[in-house]
């Protein structure tokens, strides 16, 4: 991640409760559950 912020002069992080970004947590909560089938051989 922080490589990729290097590219960027200026930056920053912040956290925001789940609460307030609710679109996000569904993503979040989608790509877990696909991530329970996933296989590796």
């Amino acid at each position: 991640i922080l490589q990729r912020f290097s590219r960027f002069q200026h930056w920053s992080v912040c956290h925001i409760p789940r609460e307030e970004n609710q679109e996000v947590d569904k993503l979040t909560k989608s790509a877990q559950l696909d991530c329970q089938g996933l296989q590796v051989f």
